[in-house]
């Protein structure tokens, strides 16, 4: 007998350290994600008070010290080398924000709702639904859906 609940007591401690190695590897793929995002869209974010409002506090840094580091790189590797008459073109303007990359709102993500949702259609509360971005904006705000 104690044989058999040695080695239940292994399985059961080999089926916990699965769960906490795959609930670390899930953590790890969103901030991944996360960060992936920040460093795509950083001038956006940093541009837009309700967008930086979102971030953490180590998110922002990270954003900042991010954005510094690729104007100093663009800096060196280009502006640099080249004539300073030539520098004028690539002095900041307004309308350089317009160019920047930014996200897709009509992007479709994939929702869970957290109460009944009337978008498009009636969307019962718990279910799994898929829709553009701009449609849930609002009630992803609202805390009435969840990402996915």
């Amino acid at each position: 007998m104690d044989a058999f609940e040695d080695h239940s007591s292994r399985f059961a401690s080999m089926i916990y350290k699965a769960e906490i190695d795959r609930v670390n590897y899930v953590v790890r793929s969103y901030l991944r994600t996360r960060l992936h995002k920040i460093q795509r869209f950083v001038e956006v974010i940093l541009g837009d008070e309700e967008a930086r409002s979102r971030l953490s506090p180590a998110e922002e840094r990270y954003a900042l010290r991010y954005v510094d580091a690729i104007r100093s790189l663009r800096n060196r590797a280009v502006l640099e080398q080249i004539n300073p008459e030539i520098h004028a073109i690539f002095a900041e303007d307004p309308a350089e924000k317009d160019r920047l990359p930014a996200p897709n709102p009509d992007a479709y993500v994939f929702c869970v709702a957290k109460e009944p949702l009337d978008i498009v259609q009636p969307i019962e509360e718990g279910k799994i639904f898929v829709t553009r971005y701009c449609l849930v904006r609002s009630a992803l705000r609202e805390d009435k859906v969840c990402l996915v």
